[in-house]
């Protein structure tokens, strides 16, 4: 194997240790070689057992053969879901507009999926995205700070908070571990401030929940419906959330899930 070969591979390892997933088409813009080069590349590391080949890229292995834990395991979870829902979420971009992203899954696949019209600033205290980004040096990213959060590989706490509130942002986009009537929900009250923090940056609160999110419980609660101007989901929501929504001025997005081309991402440039 050559030499270019060699960095070429470590490099895509190292992209995929620190997102969880790689996207042939990053890649082949990353590196500048062709999508046939890559899908070896990409072929060669699935032999050698640092990578999973899946449909468009590239995923970290599940451990022993398991489910896996944390960020990484949860990225496989309702992926065609939380796909449909990120290019359902780009469309309520405006235009040179700045955002936030929060630290989720969801979230992050909104990131893989901004479009390349995108020309604005991008807040967010998530590792995975932030890595994702130096893909596109085009494309001003702030980075939060904070403590890192192994788990969710997220940085929160009092300094993400404080460097929070110096920003004023046109949008966000926020994950949560569930919400129903009552509200938002998240899974540890260790997160409440950073998201409540998330949340007073910006003037449009845009929550990313797929299915699941709506029939989960979760323990802490954020906050009621109102402050959120939009949900963005993968299926109908019963009657009654959908009463609730009304009445709180949620509007609620459902997201096409049928087949559809992938979005061409914002083009990297030297």
């Amino acid at each position: 194997m050559s030499t270019d070969a060699t960095a070429r591979r470590a490099t895509i390892a190292r992209l995929l240790n620190g997102a969880g997933f790689v996207a042939v088409a990053d890649l082949t813009r990353q590196l500048s070689v062709s999508d046939m080069t890559i899908r070896r590349d990409l072929r060669r590391l699935e032999a050698d057992g640092v990578l999973t080949v899946v449909h468009g890229g590239a995923r970290l292995p599940a451990p022993n053969g398991a489910g896996g834990s944390g960020f990484v395991a949860r990225t496989r979870d309702e992926l065609d879901a939380k796909s449909a829902i990120a290019l359902a979420a780009v469309e309520l971009i405006p235009q040179h507009s700045s955002v936030v992203l929060d630290a989720g899954t969801t979230v992050f696949e909104l990131a893989k999926a901004l479009p390349g019209r995108f020309t604005g600033y991008v807040f967010t205290h998530s590792v995975p995205v932030l890595v994702h980004m130096l893909a596109f040096p085009s494309i001003p990213v702030h980075g939060l700070g904070g403590e890192l959060q192994t788990e969710s590989q997220a940085m929160i706490g009092p300094t993400t908070v404080e460097n929070l509130a110096k920003v004023h942002a046109s949008v966000l986009f926020l994950g949560a571990a569930s919400i129903d009537e009552r509200g938002l929900f998240v899974a540890k009250d260790l997160e409440r401030s950073t998201k409540t923090a998330l949340m007073r940056s910006v003037d449009t609160v845009v929550v990313l929940a797929d299915r699941t999110k709506l029939k989960r419980k979760a323990p802490v609660r954020l906050c009621p419906l109102d402050p959120i101007d939009v949900l963005v989901t993968d299926a109908p929501v019963s009657p009654a959330f959908q009463r609730a929504c009304t009445q709180a001025g949620v509007e609620v997005v459902v997201a096409s899930r049928h087949p559809m081309p992938s979005p061409q991402p914002a083009a990297a440039q030297a």
